[in-house]
């Protein structure tokens, strides 16, 4: 059933935003994205946004690791973002929003 789920979602979710995992049904899927430009400098727990959206890990040069407020984001580094499946396709601008200053 879960390589089922997984196939859907493949189709349904852009490429862009790929999905590592899916949880139960599918309303919640773990993505992985290349940090935006915008967010580099901030702490990988500013990221989250209650209910949307949470930063789980962060891959730096192949290792991962859980954030805390003591990470802070470079270039290159990957986030593993656990999202509900319907905002999954606007994440990156999610993020990008986030970062920006207002």
């Amino acid at each position: 059933m879960r390589w089922t789920t997984d196939q859907i979602l493949r189709q349904v979710i852009p490429d862009e935003v790929p999905v590592e995992y899916t949880v139960d049904n599918g309303e919640v899927v773990i993505t992985a994205v290349a940090a935006p430009p915008e967010v580099v400098g901030k702490s990988g727990v500013s990221l989250d946004a209650d209910g949307l959206r949470r930063v789980v890990a962060v891959s730096r040069f192949g290792v991962p690791r859980v954030p805390d407020k003591k990470l802070t984001i470079q270039e290159g580094d990957i986030l593993h973002v656990a999202v509900l499946r319907g905002d999954a396709p606007d994440l990156v601008e999610h993020l990008k929003k986030t970062g920006t200053p207002e």
